[in-house]
């Protein structure tokens, strides 16, 4: 009676297991049991449960061929977690499993979903980050390098060798000391010499220092490839990026375990490829390791049971997945494995079956579906009790849905049949709403655009690099003359090409009509009778070296002389560059694609292979200031093939002028190459000789420190060459050459009329903010205040104080200007309130408009200046004043720029116009004051004549 009164308890417990609400609280007291002690394992042939006891529920193996009902028997486990609020996790490579766990999940739960899928990136706009090498223990930095190795050794293991490990392992353990680590940062260091010596550079480990300085060098030159065509796969499947990229995991796997959250991982192959979704699965399972044994310092009490429920196992799990489950049982954390067969854990295509034999062993339930024969007879005899005994004849003829169980309690197992109880009709919400839900509380917003294009219609290179090499090396050092084989080999091989690669290329090279030869004997070789053999470019080569610019790409004189200037420096350094020369109109390209030689662990070029992981763009702006659109028109335009661009221009103000505007949408960078990513800018400025600026320090130190030695600039770049940019900027500060920075905040227009202060301020508002914050978290004692200077006649210059730099040499200081201070009594000092957002807000928009006043009054006096030099003055009409000469006319209008010039010395003149320019300014406003308004149209209409007369070519 007693037993039939607890089955009837067992089935009435059933019927409320699959009602589409939670099972009340007070269900315990009405049946005399509590639900929460045993585990619902399939329906017995009376509708009785049966069940397995909670303390039985460790490790469980679920086998069965496809389409005979693991995934229900999966759900059945998981409702029943989720109605006792136990946390758990679900790796799911196919996605149905995932969609049907969030249906069955209430709405009041839905803040415990953490739900983790690479493809919510393209589809939400959010995704959950996981930093692959994420360690905040440095104690188990071993642990979490060699995870990732077997993940990856997960991938390949029919191609994998002890070398390739040593030098992966070695590679991890660099990266993980790295203050921001990436992904692609595995690639660089193996295959980049220039950017490997950046990353040791943060390495303390000594033997790994050792072993990339010493042994690494050693290795053959396919030893390196072998492993970066491991990991290419990983950084190239764009899909996956948006999730890798970060430093830090947006959710913490530990306390999802410790606080029974609802772990739930698509890697549906539908937009996975299936290398890429198991390595995902087998890192994920590893990282759920690691928070596992960080459970050992945590009291037995207070550890959570966690589930884990892994389908198609198999495609996960490596060879620690013995000590995975010998370790974690003690922890709470138990794992269900489910497999199609059980000869799916084999290695090595059969010849390890070491995990084969470990699995029934250390899974105290296994759970049988319909197998194959093989499978029957190796899981037969965990199925032969005393009391009943299932052969292997009965596991292979099993109906859809009859399952067969064998639990484990203590020495002893326990067998029986049932069927498995569907589940999945129940949907308590839409998967969609549960996803963004999740997505809210643990996702991050993300850019998809940043990690995904579209097909890339850019064209590619036509030559292999040697063949480059040669060709540009005949072009620009030989012009195009006759020269010798010896030489082209004795060039070769300063690139490290050897002599049977160059003589391979130059035979490429004449079948594709790109070379001439002839044979001729030398002077010297007369004698000897020895001929020699002499190479020269046919016209079909010259021409890839003068590809100028036609029709709308064209873009003026000075457009196109910057652009040839340009590419022809990038091409002797080895770049190949690609010029759109407008040819087919309907085909809208970069001014120029360039692509930078690839380069092997040695150091040397690869003479077959471009980098076109690192291709960039390059656009020309002469005039961003009149041509804002076509500014941002030619970013979009690079960022839709997913390039980075290389903008060039002619002047600092231009530089500035163009970070300014891309201001909120690409990121400016020092070295597109070194900080590679679709939206990046690098602004370069081309001098007047042709030579292109791109030292951030130059440009600095020209932009604070107008007027200084060369001596004292060169030493001072000097000191920035290894400094971070906060480091930079602190020591122009302490220096004196940048006095005007955050000093106070009330000065800047004034302070700021000066072009250094102008150019060196022209960044954005956040940064305003925090110099300015630093500064007097730095200098709590207020600054003195001076008295008001006297209205002045022209652009006036700040008041200054006198403050002590770092070397105790007094520099000058701004004093608070804008409002007139308030008289203090001797020796007092007025303190500023601090600046309200609002403020800084309308002060740089101020400052910004007296910057575009100044440029166009620098503008004018270049006019004018230009104007003097070609003497192309026209006479006025009518003047009190006897004719002057043409050096010293200048235009109305231009007073403001000529006293900009005479009195902070803000204008650098062009080479060989320096003393023209300064007569013009001393006599600027002398000149200015008695120009009649009909004189100024007169000469303002000369000088726009002789500014398109006398433009740069």
């Amino acid at each position: 009676k007693e037993k039939e009164a607890l089955l009837a308890k067992k089935r009435e417990y059933i019927k409320l297991l699959l009602k589409p609400h939670t099972l009340p609280p007070d269900y315990a007291s009405v049946t005399g049991f509590d639900p929460r002690d045993f585990f619902i394992l399939c329906r017995a042939s009376d509708n009785s449960a049966l069940v397995i006891r909670r303390k039985d529920r460790v490790h469980m193996a679920v086998f069965g061929e496809p389409g005979m009902g693991k995934s229900t028997f999966l759900l059945l486990q998981i409702i029943q977690h989720v109605r006792n609020d136990e946390g758990f996790c679900v790796i799911d490579p196919h996605g149905d499993l995932a969609k049907k766990v969030l249906s069955i999940i209430p709405k009041e739960k839905w803040d415990r979903v953490v739900y983790i899928d690479p493809t919510t990136a393209e589809e939400y706009r959010r995704v959950v980050k996981i930093a692959l090498l994420e360690c905040t223990d440095p104690s188990k930095r071993g642990l979490v390098a060699m995870g990732f190795v077997d993940s990856l050794k997960k991938m390949y293991e029919d191609f994998w060798g002890p070398r390739l490990e040593r030098i992966l392992m070695n590679a991890v353990y660099a990266i993980m000391e790295q203050p921001e680590m990436r992904l692609s940062d595995l690639y660089d260091i193996i295959i980049d010499p220039v950017k490997r010596e950046r990353i040791l550079a943060n390495v303390r480990d000594e033997m790994v220092m050792r072993y990339w300085t010493n042994e690494f060098p050693l290795l053959k030159d396919d030893a390196p490839t072998a492993v970066t065509n491991k990991i290419c796969r990983l950084i190239q499947e764009k899909i996956v990026a948006p999730m890798f990229d970060c430093s830090r995991s947006s959710v913490d796997f530990g306390e999802a375990m410790n606080e029974g959250k609802f772990v739930i991982i698509n890697l549906s192959e539908g937009r996975l490829t299936s290398d890429v979704a198991n390595f995902l699965g087998a890192l994920i399972l590893n990282k759920i390791y690691q928070e596992g044994m960080a459970r050992e310092d945590m009291p037995e009490s207070e550890r959570r049971p966690f589930f884990i429920y892994i389908d198609e196992a198999h495609r996960f799990v490596t060879t620690s997945i013995k000590d995975i489950l010998q370790a974690l049982r003690k922890y709470k954390v138990y794992m269900a494995l489910a497999a199609q067969y059980l000869g799916q854990f084999d290695k090595l295509g059969g010849r390890d079956r070491t995990l084969t034999e470990a699995i029934p062993q250390l899974c105290d339930a296994l759970i049988v579906f319909t197998v194959g024969a093989e499978t029957a007879a190796a899981l037969e005899p965990y199925f032969k009790p005393v009391v009943r005994y299932i052969t292997r004849d009965t596991l292979t003829t099993l109906q859809r849905y009859q399952m067969a169980f064998s639990i484990k309690r203590g020495s002893e197992r326990y067998i029986n049949c049932g069927t498995c109880v569907d589940v999945s009709s129940r949907r308590y919400a839409d998967p969609r709403e549960v996803i963004m839900h999740s997505l809210e509380i643990y996702g991050q917003e993300v850019d998809v655009k940043k990690y995904t294009t579209a097909f890339d219609p850019t064209p590619v290179p036509d030559l292999e690099p040697i063949s480059f090499f040669i060709l540009s090396y005949l072009f620009y050092k030989r012009d195009c003359r006759l020269t010798p084989l010896s030489l082209i080999e004795g060039e070769m091989r300063k690139y490290g090409f050897t002599e049977h690669e160059t003589n391979n290329a130059i035979r490429s090279l004449l079948y594709m009509k790109l070379l001439e030869v002839q044979t001729g004997v030398s002077e010297k070789e007369k004698e000897k009778g020895k001929s020699v053999r002499y190479f020269s470019m046919t016209e079909q080569a010259k021409a890839k070296f003068r590809d100028v610019p036609q029709g709308q790409r064209g873009g003026g004189p000075e457009h196109t002389a910057i652009l040839g200037r340009y590419v022809s420096e990038q091409r002797q350094n080895g770049f190949f560059c690609i010029v759109d020369q407008g040819a087919d109109p309907t085909r809208e390209l970069p001014d120029v694609i360039v692509f930078p030689p690839q380069y092997t662990s040695t150091g040397k070029i690869h003479p077959r292979v471009w980098d076109y992981t690192k291709k960039f763009a390059v656009e020309i702006e002469t005039d961003p200031y009149h041509h804002r659109d076509r500014v941002v028109h030619n970013w979009e335009k690079c960022y839709r093939y997913g390039l980075p661009v290389n903008f060039i221009t002619t002047s600092f103000e231009n530089k500035e002028m163009i970070i300014g505007i891309l201001s909120g949408k690409a990121n400016p960078v020092q070295n597109i190459l070194m900080d590679y990513a679709p939206g990046n800018i690098q602004v370069d400025r081309v001098t007047a000789s042709g030579e292109i600026i791109r030292s951030y320090e130059e440009d600095a130190v020209e932009g604070a420190g107008g007027g200084r030695k060369r001596t004292e600039v060169e030493e001072l770049i000097d000191q920035m060459r290894d400094m971070k940019p906060a480091e930079k900027f602190d020591l122009l500060v302490s220096r004196g050459w940048s006095p005007f920075i955050h000093t106070t905040h009330a000065n800047m227009k004034e302070v700021h009329m000066r072009k250094g202060d102008l150019t060196l301020y022209a960044g954005r508002y956040e940064d305003l903010r925090e110099k300015y914050e630093k500064y007097v978290a730095e200098h709590p004692t207020p600054v003195p205040a001076a008295a008001p200077a006297p209205a002045p006649t022209s652009a006036p210059e700040p008041a200054q104080a006198s403050t002590p730099t770092a070397e105790g040499v007094s520099a000058p200081t701004p004093a608070y200007a804008g409002q007139e201070p308030a008289r203090q009594p001797a020796g007092s000092a007025q303190v500023p309130p601090p600046p309200t957002e609002a403020e800084l807000m309308k002060e740089l928009r101020a400052l910004r408009e007296e910057l575009n006043t100044i440029r166009q009054a620098v503008e004018d006096l270049k006019a004018a200046q230009r104007l003097m030099a070609a003497g192309a003055r026209s006479p006025p009409a009518a003047t009190t004043a006897p004719a002057q000469a043409p050096a010293e006319a200048a235009p109305a209008g231009t007073e403001k720029g000529a006293e900009m010039k005479t009195e902070a010395g803000a204008e650098k003149m062009e080479e060989g116009e320096a003393e023209a320019g300064a007569e013009a300014g001393a006599n600027a406003k002398t000149e200015t004051e008695t120009a009649t308004r009909a004189e100024t149209e007169t000469e303002e209409k000369a000088c726009a004549g002789a500014e398109a007369t006398s433009a740069p070519t």
